[in-house]
């Protein structure tokens, strides 16, 4: 094993002490991300892709927590928050509910409050700032007490304020993302997984451009600034704001055209991640 891996916590052992967590997710960067914070800090977990999924595990699974999404397909954290408030009246058992999420608008901390919702985290999620709000259910004599403190308060990602396209490439802080995440085999991983999943849904604009409906554009792009979010790259933060703004009165070519524009400068920031990536361990 690689020096830093981290070694997944015993599944079994985390039920028996009520402390395995089931994760709702989408995107296959952020389970991976997640999944990995939460070994760094002594849980197990299982992961579900939607709501459907989850509410299936709730009924085969005793879990310590539930760990969400909000816009997911098939049933949205939300709803899935609103299930599981619903199947404890009148008992005693509260599982706690914690959302992860990339938006911060007024109206949609009240939607999760309003769902039965706990706690609210926003992406990308530091492992201080979870190590924390997992505490208020399970106490601190946990295993995260032996994560470095290097990689716990790492602080956040910062880099050039650029967009793609025909600028240079911006490398990725691989420095900070092994200080972050533990070593240079995991966050090759990370990496690997960010390309591959990313290099999905830009193929998938594709289609969505054909016959453009302002709806299905505005639930492409959630779902990939969720994903951008968690490496936290500047270029491909600002490329995806870029189109976003303005999407509900631009006109379909224009929405047509600068969807392509976009595709073509994610594929060339991809195209350099993958080479960074290659380079590590």
């Amino acid at each position: 094993m690689a020096e830093g891996a981290t070694v997944s916590p015993d599944r079994e052992r985390a039920i028996a002490g009520g402390r395995l967590i089931l994760v709702a997710e989408d995107h296959p960067m952020n389970q991976e991300l997640i999944r990995h914070q939460l070994a760094l800090l002594g849980f197990a977990c299982d992961v579900t892709n939607d709501g459907v999924e989850a509410l299936a595990a709730l009924e085969q699974t005793s879990y310590g927590s539930l760990i969400t999404d909000c816009h997911m397909p098939n049933l949205s954290g939300y709803e899935l928050a609103r299930r599981v408030r619903e199947q404890e009246q009148g008992g005693a058992h509260h599982l706690p509910i914690l959302r992860i999420t990339a938006n911060t608008a007024p109206e949609d901390l009240k939607l999760c409050r309003d769902a039965g919702m706990d706690d609210c985290l926003v992406k990308p999620t530091r492992l201080a700032t979870l190590r924390d709000y997992l505490s208020r259910w399970f106490g601190t004599d946990s295993a995260w007490q032996a994560v470095p403190a290097e990689m716990v308060n790492a602080p956040p990602v910062s880099g050039p304020d650029a967009c793609g396209g025909s600028e240079p490439f911006v490398p990725v802080d691989l420095s900070h993302m092994t200080q972050l995440w533990g070593s240079e085999s995991t966050v090759k991983a990370l990496l690997d997984s960010f390309v591959s999943s990313v290099r999905e849904d830009v193929q998938a604009l594709s289609p969505l451009l054909e016959r453009v409906e302002v709806e299905r554009l505005r639930e492409w792009h959630h779902r990939l600034a969720g994903a951008a979010s968690v490496l936290q790259y500047p270029p491909l933060l600002n490329a995806l704001e870029d189109y976003r703004r303005d999407i509900t009165v631009k006109t379909p070519e224009r929405l047509r055209s600068d969807g392509l524009a976009l595709a073509r400068k994610c594929n060339t920031m991809l195209d350099g991640i993958e080479e960074q990536a290659a380079l590590l361990a």
